[in-house]
């Protein structure tokens, strides 16, 4: 957890550093006025697309950190008569802050370490993020690498500013810290807007947020610990939303805000394409932009999304031949190292098949008519899951019809969140093309969670006088669902080990593999759940006959 903790300082810093030079790209004569959060995420943008291009010529070791570094080094040199009031800033803040709200950001942090230290949670990890990690560690971008398992070719940019951040150059073992420093960003914005709550001075995208604090605890924090790529998808849709939100009430407040949701809703999708609706965000953007003549503004943008996309399209190229893998209806290039279309077709008729019904014949199940499958699909589901299901479309009609039968009330409902319809149609239609396309729950709670906790928003509304009368059992009600929903986790990821874990967090967890032959060559195969781990390299599930 030590350990741990020195890694979320140093990859705070670096990430600092570079989101205030991008934010002075994007808008370079503006005063920076974004918050902690806020330029967080624009160092995540641009330290993970500078390392993408990195990785195309170098292994993601200590070269490519020691020139990242270095660039953080000249800019806090350049830009720190700004930086340092800043820091003092946020350190006032952090001293003025009451003890009780103080005593709550640390449980939280002290939470995250528990969580994010333990052993990698999402199955996927032992498969194949490990190994992916492992190439970028100790090569450049191998041309065809996912013919050899074709998992290598999902190309995401998560796994580069994984493998970026791992350190393990150092010998100790790649470490995976970056998750839970993302989730603590999260979390301390989130516990902030509860913290608004509590005080009455929260607005609608501050519900949001605070609404998805406990959630976040409860369905994905046990994946801080695994850099798996649903994690991160998920809290960048989120914190999209709220922004998002918030600037819609606070509209010009920040310069900056607008431009980055933008940037970060098509980077998202370099993450994991399952999250692509998000991006529609970044095109609400780019028309209110057009439609209010920031005709600047708009260029910049549309240079900002190139500059994020040219390095992922390069390495999606690199890897399978396809600008987009699994996708085939890109197919403008046929290099020698190209995955044979055969093979990306079936690639994503056996991830839809799995997720409509796992462990069916994929052919059975992409032969069922949509009526058979949605059924099937339905109650092959948990109890939990059908009801969540529904309450996106209950939540948001019942509050509805509650304001109508009281005249008064639907229209200051109506009134107060009409801005916000398009976030809602772009929320539901997330949901309805995770429904369509590979509907695994995991695929699709980001946009599950955020159209509940949208329909949940017209009560709060409803309900304000009730709120403000009860703020600060509201408030404490979030933080104990918070500490509940951390224990639910505490018995099933190995809390024993929490003494082996002060120092340093737990390593990838070693798989058995044995010896398999591959067009004359011995390499390595898993021998239990397709799993691989992270040290036997090179290692793939099964040999593939065609593959030289």
């Amino acid at each position: 957890m030590i350990l741990q903790a020195l890694f979320w300082i140093f990859e705070s810093a670096l990430l600092i550093l570079y989101g205030r030079f991008l934010l002075r790209l994007l808008h370079p004569t503006a005063e920076i006025k974004s918050s902690f959060s806020l330029v967080f995420m624009a160092g995540l943008v641009a330290v993970t697309t500078l390392a993408s291009f990195l990785s195309l010529f170098l292994r993601l070791s200590y070269e490519a950190l020691l020139v990242i570094t270095v660039g953080g080094l000249v800019l806090l040199a350049w830009d720190w008569r700004r930086i340092k009031p800043l820091a003092l800033g946020w350190i006032n803040h952090l001293k003025n802050t009451p003890r009780f709200w103080q005593l709550a950001g640390l449980v939280v942090i002290g939470l995250i370490l528990d969580l994010s230290t333990r052993r990698a949670a999402n199955p996927d990890t032992g498969i194949y993020h490990a190994q992916a990690i492992h190439w970028l560690e100790l090569y450049p971008a191998i041309p065809g690498l996912g013919n050899l398992h074709t998992r290598f070719a999902f190309n995401s940019s998560w796994l580069v500013i994984n493998a970026f951040f791992s350190f393990a150059f150092s010998g100790l073992q790649s470490f995976h810290a970056l998750p839970g420093l993302l989730i603590l960003v999260f979390s301390l914005d989130a516990l902030n807007s509860v913290r608004n709550i509590r005080e009455q001075t929260a607005h609608l995208s501050g519900w949001v947020r605070a609404l998805m604090l406990p959630l976040a605890f409860y369905f994905i924090i046990k994946e801080s610990s695994s850099p798996g790529t649903d994690f991160p998808a998920i809290l960048l849709l989120w914190w999209i939303l709220t922004e998002w939100m918030a600037e819609k009430e606070q509209s010009g407040q920040d310069i900056h805000r607008p431009l980055l949701i933008a940037l970060l809703a098509v980077f998202a999708v370099t993450i994991k394409l399952s999250i692509a609706p998000i991006a529609l965000f970044a095109g609400l953007v780019f028309v209110q932009f057009i439609h209010s003549k920031r005709y600047p503004e708009s260029a910049r943008l549309v240079l900002a999304v190139a500059f994020v996309l040219l390095p992922w399209f390069a390495r999606n190229y690199v890897l399978s031949g396809y600008l987009v893998y699994p996708q085939t209806v890109i197919n403008w290039f046929s290099p020698d190292w190209k995955i044979p279309i055969s093979w990306a077709s079936r690639e994503q008729e056996i991830i839809r098949a799995w997720a409509i019904l796992p462990r069916e014949d994929t052919d059975v199940v992409l032969a069922m008519p949509l009526q058979q499958w949605i059924r099937a699909w339905y109650f092959n589901q948990r109890r939990l899951y059908q009801v969540m299901l529904w309450m996106p479309l209950l939540l948001p009609v019942s509050a509805i019809l509650t304001s109508l039968v009281r005249g008064k009330l639907w229209s200051q409902t109506w009134s107060a969140l009409q801005r916000y319809l398009p976030g809602y149609l772009v929320i539901y239609l997330g949901m309805a093309f995770w429904l369509l396309t590979a509907p695994d729950f995991r695929f699709g709670i980001g946009f599950i969670i955020a159209a509940i906790v949208l329909g949940a928003i017209p009560w709060v509304v409803l309900l304000q006088r009730f709120i403000q009368r009860h703020s600060k059992i509201l408030a404490l009600l979030l933080l104990g669902a918070v500490i509940v929903f951390w224990g639910f986790h505490y018995r099933t990821l190995g809390p024993r080990t929490i003494l082996s874990r002060l120092l340093i967090p737990t390593p990838y967890t070693s798989m058995s593999t044995g010896p398999c032959e591959l067009d004359g060559r011995t390499i390595l195969c898993a021998e239990w759940y397709h799993e691989c781990g992270y040290n036997a390299i090179p290692c793939i599930t099964s040999v593939t006959p065609d593959v030289e």
